[in-house]
């Protein structure tokens, strides 16, 4: 049988599914179908063509089975079928015997190599079981057995698309927009797939023959547009723009892509003339109020995009956008009090987005509102699970509020949701360092050193772990290898040389500190650990209080640079003042244990030996492998 034969059958079959299900097919239907039969087999088979009858009006009613094994009776009357075979494969399929039912398809086709419904289901079959090219095999077939038909070469040209093959792609579009004439869609299709080949003259020709067909296309207006963008010349892209908008001014996608190329240029004016032109045609355009509020703050013109911000809270009390974006405003000026109200305004009307959330628990921290900011950030991260900028930010409160373990467990699902997060990845080695879990800290600085060989902060702060850990070759080598790529690198300098005074190798540290004052004479840090270091080597006190005394007035806020100035006073034999300025440094911060080392050796100075053993205990419980404490206390009679 030819394919004729398997359109009329269905057509039956839908005549019987329309009537009741127990009426028999006509005889007039039974004598064309002969008649078709006559055409698909050497010698017709009245009873391959019934029992084929019966496996329609099976399939029709949803009975795969009882079709399946109508279909292959017929087919022991009539072997020599393709049409028959192919309903077996079809049968397969809908089994959801995929392989099976490519065997039958081929089979079917080797019989009857021009079954164009065949080689459709053999297609779709190698395109479900994702075998793209031997689908485009069948299509391609299928297109040189009927050029006409506009539905194979959509399918070619989607498959194409998928396998990456844009030039056939664009070659079948064109074959469409031949056989159905004008079609604007097509001709898009085609101009953006040039766009995406960077064939940018070819995709202008595209869509100026769009806008001959369709002056009024804004899609070929931009289509031209893109093309200038893509091949960098924005100047080209931008009279393109300003064409379009002669054409007309009501052309949205125009307008915002002119105003992104004026506000690249930096061409503020401009692009606020545009938006200025649509709120006048029609002041109840929100969004075009919301872009002139936005240029104007992008412009660098706050107090206009203030203004323009009250205004449409105004106009638009029931709109978040505008709250959310003043409540920012409000917030970089410290307007702590107005951007909350504002930020709980949003909150009320639209809590659906984490940025919202996100803004609020930061204004609540401005305001060192840490309680309430961690509620906020508790409640995000339930609300938003599978953000990890949430629970990032919820581990930088638990750390300021000194819930370290609920800051790890924060920070490790912020990092489980995005393990390229390299900013909490340092924060969470941060924590584990001031933990003193080294080897979680090192752990995290090796993951980042693996995505950025190259980031000497991050290098720097794996050799101060080193250098807590004693590891002073590994230490000492990392930071050697930032130095040698810069010279001038302070904080690599400064690391160098700190090691180098932890192994008491003085006369490698000393040049790296004059070097340090070469490039920074006022840098605080640079004073504080230059004069630290002469005052543990006894040498130069006074040079060494004048720098503690400048870092100081460079940034009292600092208890290691009090500690500092504190101790140079107790190698120069004024202990009164050494505990003033100690005392002061615990008082900023939290001591560690060479303060309070400190501390109990200057309350011995001062006779107060019950004191200095209470510090010294202190600090042999922050320091438990300090022998020189441990002689101390063994000295005072532990």
């Amino acid at each position: 049988m030819q394919n004729k034969i398997s359109v009329f059958i269905l057509l039956a079959a839908v005549s019987v599914l329309g009537c009741a299900g127990t009426k028999p097919v006509d005889t007039v239907a039974k004598k064309e179908i002969r008649n078709e039969a006559k055409k698909d087999s050497v010698s017709y088979n009245p009873k391959a063509a019934s029992r084929y009858m019966d496996g329609v009006v099976a399939s029709g009613n949803g009975d795969w089975i009882a079709a399946f094994l109508a279909f292959q009776e017929a087919h022991l009357y009539d072997s020599t079928s393709a049409t028959i075979l192919g309903s077996i494969g079809e049968a397969y399929t809908n089994l959801r015997r995929p392989e099976a039912a490519i065997i039958t398809l081929r089979k079917a086709i080797r019989m009857d190599p021009n079954n164009i419904e065949n080689r459709q289901m053999l297609a779709s079959l190698y395109t479900q079981t994702r075998n793209m090219n031997l689908a485009m095999q069948q299509y391609e077939k299928i297109a040189q057995i009927d050029s006409t038909n506009p539905d194979i070469h959509y399918k070619l040209a989607t498959l194409y698309l998928i396998t990456q093959k844009k030039d056939k792609a664009i070659r079948e579009f064109r074959k469409i927009y031949k056989i159905e004439g004008f079609n604007p869609d097509v001709l898009i299709k085609i101009g953006n797939l040039y766009l995406e080949s960077r064939n940018f003259e070819d995709a202008r020709k595209t869509f100026q023959e769009l806008l001959t067909q369709e002056p009024m296309s804004e899609d070929a207006y931009l289509g031209i547009a893109y093309s200038y963008e893509l091949a960098k010349d924005t100047t080209a892209a931008i009279q393109a723009y300003e064409n379009a908008m002669k054409a007309n001014e009501g052309f949205e996608k125009v307008r915002e892509g002119l105003v992104e190329l004026y506000s690249a240029r930096e061409q503020w004016d401009k692009a606020l003339q545009l938006y200025s032109q649509r709120v006048a045609a029609d002041s109840s355009d929100y969004f075009a109020r919301l872009r002139l509020a936005e240029l104007s703050l992008a412009k660098g013109d706050t107090s206009t995009a203030e203004q323009h911000y009250i205004s449409l809270i105004k106009d638009f009390p029931d709109d978040w956008r505008a709250y959310y974006s003043l409540s920012r405003i409000q917030l970089e000026h410290h307007e702590l009090d107005e951007a909350e109200k504002n930020i709980r305004e949003v909150i009320k009307l639209n809590d659906k987005y984490p940025r919202q959330w996100m803004l609020m628990g930061q204004i609540l921290v401005g305001k060192n509102e840490l309680d309430s900011a961690k509620v906020v950030f508790e409640k995000a991260a339930k609300k938003f699970p599978n953000n990890y900028f949430v629970h990032s930010f919820l581990g930088n409160v638990l750390n300021q509020m000194g819930f370290q373990q609920k800051a790890i467990n924060a920070f490790n699902r912020a990092i489980q949701l995005n393990p390229n997060d390299i900013q909490t990845k340092m924060q969470l080695a941060n924590i584990y360092y001031n933990l003193k879990s080294y080897n979680e800290s090192i752990r995290l600085c090796r993951e980042v050193l693996q995505k950025q060989p190259d980031n000497d902060q991050v290098k720097l702060f794996l050799a101060n772990i080193y250098l807590q850990t004693e590891d002073y070759d590994d230490a000492i080598d990392i930071s050697k290898q930032v130095l040698n790529k810069n010279p001038k690198n302070l904080n690599a300098i400064l690391t160098l040389a700190s090691i180098y005074d932890t192994q008491k190798t003085f006369t490698q540290s000393e040049p790296l500190y004059q070097r340090a004052l070469e490039l920074d004479s006022n840098n605080a840090i640079v004073l504080n650990n230059y004069a630290y270091s002469l005052s543990v080597r006894n040498e130069r006190l006074q040079t060494a209080l004048r720098m503690a005394k400048k870092a100081i007035a460079n940034d009292s806020t600092n208890g290691a640079y009090w500690d500092t100035l504190g101790w140079i006073n107790f190698k120069t034999g004024d202990y009164k003042t050494a505990l003033k300025y100690v005392q002061k440094s615990i008082d900023i911060r939290e001591p560690g244990a060479e303060v309070l080392d400190h501390l109990g050796d200057i309350y011995k100075k001062l006779g107060n030996v019950k004191k200095a053993r209470n510090y010294w205990e202190k600090a042999l419980k922050e320091d438990p492998k300090n022998e020189a404490i441990q002689m101390k206390l063994e000295s005072e009679g532990k």
